[in-house]
């Protein structure tokens, strides 16, 4: 017996399948109504799975008594995901189960049914609804509170990643889908297990002398941190170019080796600097520099909330705004004064005593005098009250403290800036295809030059920038992309150092203040 519908009804007649509503690489899930209209979530696995024939098996050497114990231990393994999560009911972070049933209608069939309560899929949601920081580090609180509930009781989950992720009606995550979980046996051992994609180099590596639990519990803190990444990369794992619609096969690939090698992974680019270095020390390619427990991760996360400025939407105090009143107070005063007594013009003869011409070094060189922006570079920003600003660090500057001088500067004017930052990637000596590449992406995100659409939480859907800042690479020449910016009407500006006093200044002449 292979249908899985008739196998419900013979399993719990109440309940009949609806739609199917996921699949992952072992199972199916579906949606099921009751007949007095209630709903649940029904996961169906067929042992052997379409695709595992026995005579594979057999044709390997195996016997027919040897074939029938090999599919009897594939049954015993997944049934332990169900001993488990009944184990950890009392966790509200976790799905529930409410039932389950195993069928052995043929010699070589098994069909295991667990029956749990119906809840959205996370990925489902980040690319449909879209989130903003707030919701993303709840998600964070919600995964590091059922972790550390199971990490007490000795499970590890050991493949946390988005699709084993789900949400309830009330915006709250829970773990899902412990296939992979295990609690420690009795030689302190576990088996690699896991989805590469978000597991911890270490584990990828099945490295040897570290197969303690606690080892496997830094894992999954890694693995919650790359979740994290993921959602506040623009739903992007690190090293793949957020500015591409489809990563080909090829660069995800590279993006893998690269992260698994232990390259400094680059800021997720839609967080607060406060986020970013929470989820960046999760995902340490060391584990001993890593969170050392979920509840250490999540009192991080409770303090970067509390402390963020969200890149997504940025409330200004009332002392802030009454600091503005002032501003505009003073500006105007100093525009009457220049209206009613205005500056005479300089004797020919004392041009020699006049100070030096403005500079005309090249966009992103170190400027020797102080000038005003517009007056060294003819570049103004908008004045309105939001404005989407698209900011692209260098490493140096991210790590430094170039990022928290321009918070200050963002917080000193008079208008909401609501802050996109992407990280571009620091690559030695900058060949001029990677240079290509990132000016194409800047192209992409703040141009909104894109082909099709994804979803709406992926940058094809951010609006076209209103300002761009870049903080200076050397050895790059950003000219021709201001150029091209400036033609579409996007003024942009290339501080001429990282030093955050130049930063600060500089940023505040783009506004005239």
């Amino acid at each position: 017996m292979t249908d899985i519908r008739q196998a419900v009804l013979e399993a719990w007649p109440e309940w009949e399948l609806t739609a199917e509503i996921g699949q992952g690489s072992f199972s199916r899930v579906y949606r099921a109504k009751s007949k007095d209209g209630r709903e649940t979530a029904i996961k169906a696995q067929m042992i052997p799975d379409d695709w595992e024939d026995p005579e594979i098996l057999r044709s390997e050497g195996y016997t027919q008594e040897q074939v029938t114990e090999y599919y009897e231990h594939r049954v015993r393994d997944f049934t332990k995901e169900i001993a488990i999560m009944k184990a950890l009911r009392d966790v509200s972070g976790i799905v529930q189960i409410e039932d389950h049933c195993v069928l052995h209608p043929e010699p070589l069939c098994w069909i295991i049914l667990i029956r749990m309560e119906l809840l959205d899929n996370l990925t489902k949601k980040a690319a449909i609804n879209g989130m903003n920081e707030k919701e993303l580090a709840q998600i964070g609180l919600d995964l590091c509170s059922a972790l550390s509930q199971c990490h007490r009781r000795g499970i590890v989950h050991r493949d946390i990643k988005p699709e084993n992720i789900f949400v309830d009606q009330a915006g709250h995550c829970k773990l899902g889908d412990f296939g992979s979980a295990n609690e420690m046996n009795r030689t302190g051992t576990l088996s690699w297990k896991g989805t590469p994609n978000y597991m911890a180099p270490e584990i990828y590596r099945a490295e040897t002398g570290g197969r303690e639990l606690r080892r496997f519990i830094l894992a999954d803190i890694y693995s919650v941190g790359m979740v994290l990444y993921w959602l506040g990369n623009g739903l992007s794992l690190p090293f793949v170019r957020s500015g591409k619609q489809i990563a080909s096969p090829q660069d995800r690939a590279s993006a893998f080796q690269r992260r698994i090698s232990g390259e400094r992974l680059p800021p997720p680019n839609q967080t607060s600097p406060s986020l970013a270095n929470v989820i960046l020390r999760a995902c340490a390619y060391l584990p001993e520099e890593r969170w050392q427990s979920a509840e250490e991760m999540e009192d991080a996360l409770k303090t970067a909330v509390s402390e963020a400025k969200t890149p997504f939407k940025r409330k200004k105090s009332r002392i802030f705004f009454l600091c503005c009143a002032a501003v505009l107070l003073l500006g105007a005063a100093i525009l009457c004064r220049r209206q009613l007594f205005p500056p005479t013009a300089a004797p020919a003869d004392s041009a020699a005593d006049a100070s030096p011409a403005p500079s005309d070094a090249p966009l992103g060189t170190e400027l020797t005098a102080a000038p005003t922006v517009s007056d060294a570079h003819g570049v103004r920003f908008p004045q309105k009250d939001v404005i989407n600003m698209y900011v692209y660090f260098s490493v140096n500057a991210w790590s430094g403290d170039a990022q928290d001088a321009l918070w200050k500067a963002m917080e000193a004017t008079p208008y909401e800036e609501k802050w996109i930052a992407s990280s571009e990637y620091d690559v030695p000596n900058n060949p001029p295809d990677v240079v290509e590449i990132f000016f194409e992406r800047v192209r992409c995100e703040a141009m909104g030059a894109w082909d099709i659409s994804v979803n709406p939480w992926d940058p094809t859907q951010w609006p076209v920038a209103d300002a761009v800042l870049f903080f200076p690479r050397e050895n790059v020449d950003f000219s021709p992309l201001i150029e091209e910016l400036s033609a579409a009407g996007i003024p942009a500006y290339v501080f001429s150092s990282d030093d955050p006093e130049t930063v600060y200044r500089e940023y505040l002449a783009l506004f005239d203040l």
